[in-house]
């Protein structure tokens, strides 16, 4: 009974990102205390049972009756099933490709298209300076003949 308790608290821990030595602290035990609730050797006493559901945020019953290690096994094979690519169906082939290439172009052209922008931002600003300059000129020519 103790065995499946401790593969679970392991298992609840690992997946809360809750190492021995902070989940010791918390309960006010030793690591070594954790290690051997979670290798199933000792009794855990029912008040560290009952805040080691508070802090895995699950019921006395889920801790102490379910099989997490068997949960864990089905969703890691799960996991790796979805990321698998099935090399023989053209159309996931297709579909995985096509669903890469957006992920990963969409951000490369979004940023293009804004350096493209910035680029003909920069040559309009030249032109206007140029023909700024230009009139400039003229008005300088224009003020002479007419001061003459």
């Amino acid at each position: 009974m103790f065995e499946r308790i401790g593969k679970n608290i392991k298992i609840l821990r690992n997946k809360n990102k809750i190492t021995q030595i902070n989940l010791a602290n918390r309960l006010n035990i030793s690591r070594q205390q954790v290690a051997n609730y979670e290798s199933g050797k000792v009794t855990i006493p029912l008040s560290n049972i009952v805040e080691m559901s508070s802090i895995f945020n699950i019921s006395i019953d889920h801790l102490v009756k379910e099989d997490f290690s068997l949960k864990n096994e089905l969703l890691e094979t799960k996991k790796i099933q979805t990321n698998t690519l099935d090399l023989t169906n053209t159309d996931s082939i297709t579909i995985y490709l096509n669903k890469t290439i957006q992920e990963r172009v969409q951000p490369l052209e979004e940023k293009l298209n804004t350096l493209l922008m910035k680029l003909e931002m920069n040559e309009l600003k030249q032109e206007l300076g140029e023909e700024l300059a230009k009139v400039e000129k003229r008005i300088i020519k224009e003020n002479k003949i007419s001061n003459i």
